[in-house]
Parts: C-alpha cells; structure tokens; sequence
C-alpha cells in the first residue's frame, strides 16, 4: 500500500453516494466501526441486520466504481496499538495499491 495514495475526488463522491440512510454514511464518515464492535443498546440485537448493511454498502460501491477500481472490507493491522487487527473499507486502485478508507 503507497502512503502517499490519495483517492481522487470523481470516486471520492461515487463512494460516498452509494450511502443510504444515516447508518452507512457513518460509516464512510467514520462515525461507526466496519466490524459493528460499537453497536450499544438495542441496536447489539439487531446486529445482523447491520452486517448486511455494511455488506450491501460495500457491494454497492464496489458495483459504482470504474474499471479498475474495487472495494473491499478486509482485516487490516491497526497503527495504533500493536497486534491489533481492525475490519475497514479498502479501496484498491488500478495501479494496484490499497488505500484504507
């Protein structure tokens, strides 16, 4: 993965556009954890209803992106604790390096 790999900005708005409702544009925003680790309440019950948000969400950006270009949720190692593993989008590029979202 290139540090210096930036997302430009047409696919920047595709991603961001293949959010419906609050749930999902949090989680492009952020806001929400891509493993649903921060569900509370009464939303921990419904937390499969949430996966297959997250899912939906991620194939319907990986269907919106140009050739060459791909979405995926994947395991990544966390920067900030070590051998901590974190679930995050990752956008691949056509030159083949990966940018966490």
């Amino acid at each position: 993965m290139s540090a210096t790999t930036k997302i430009p900005t047409e696919i920047s708005d595709i991603i961001t556009d293949c959010s419906k409702g609050c749930y999902q544009a949090g989680l492009l925003a952020g806001r929400y954890c891509w493993s649903g680790a921060g569900l509370q309440g009464a939303a921990r019950a419904f937390s499969g209803h949430y996966a297959r948000s997250r899912a939906n969400l991620v194939d319907r950006i990986s269907r919106a992106l140009p050739g060459g270009w791909d979405a995926e949720s994947q395991l990544v190692l966390a920067d900030s604790v070590p051998r901590r593993w974190r679930r995050e989008l990752v956008i691949s590029t056509p030159e083949g390096d990966e940018v966490i979202w």
